[in-house]
């Protein structure tokens, strides 16, 4: 038996295993997910298009320096930059909406590609639920300074699972599980990182110190993900799974 028939066996045989097919959504479960989905869909799409207008009139104005830098208003020198190079406060303001909706449309089309194929996978669903779900909670998607205030808590909330959903597949992924076990209890982490950037990134906090934190905890648990993945494809991870990190 040739080198290459014994790999195909055994790649079969682990895709026969019984949590292989524990990764498939079925009847109501399926039905219940697919609903969830649309209605994410639906709400992270009617969220973007409805800031649009409101972001748009945003970037006409020119900030300060410290606030510039997160909302990406242009700031007294980089209005005379702009100005130097014979170009409008409209074409920046075009030019930057522009770019988001590029943006969100290739995390969605992507989101969506997947969805319409593999649905019924559990982990596929996940992914393509965080990849429509992230755009809306990256930074300066939207700029929550310039939406009226009773848009502020569906924003932060949407903000909330896109950062949320993205950390979880990047834990469970590929077999939708917490390996090990205790990572799951990383989450917590995520959620006050999350919740802090959320809900309460609006609050008057020195702009150094909520840096320093915020960001600290960031990359911290931005290595977990990595050493997760990492421990993963080298200890647990079958040859079909191995592939599949890679393709991620």
């Amino acid at each position: 038996m040739s080198l290459h028939q014994t790999s195909s066996k055994q790649t079969s045989r682990s895709l026969n295993q019984p949590g292989a097919a524990s990764t498939r959504l079925q009847g109501g479960t399926l039905m219940l997910a697919r609903g969830v989905w649309i209605a994410g869909a639906v709400a992270v799409l009617v969220i973007f298009f409805a800031s649009l207008p409101a972001n748009f009139a945003y970037l006409h104005n020119v900030g300060t320096n410290e606030t510039s830098f997160s909302i990406r208003q242009l700031t007294p020198d980089g209005l005379r930059k702009l100005q130097v190079y014979g170009l409008s406060v409209d074409f920046y303001a075009t030019y930057i909406t522009g770019c988001k909706v590029i943006f969100v449309a290739a995390w969605f089309a992507l989101g969506g590609l997947i969805f319409w194929r593999k649905s019924d996978d559990r982990m596929a669903f996940f992914a393509s639920f965080a990849l429509i779900m992230f755009p809306i909670g990256f930074t300066n998607t939207i700029a929550l300074e310039a939406l009226p205030p009773t848009w502020l808590l569906p924003v932060e909330c949407v903000q909330f699972l896109g950062g949320i959903s993205l950390s979880v597949f990047f834990y469970v992924f590929p077999d939708g599980r917490f390996v090990p076990s205790w990572t799951r209890w990383l989450l917590i982490g995520w959620v006050i990182e999350e919740s802090y950037v959320s809900f309460f990134a609006l609050t008057p906090v020195n702009p150094f110190v909520r840096s320093l934190i915020v960001g600290f905890l960031f990359i911290v648990l931005l290595v977990s993900l990595v050493a997760v993945q990492f421990y993963r494809y080298r200890r647990v991870s079958n040859p079909v799974q191995r592939q599949q990190t890679k393709w991620v």
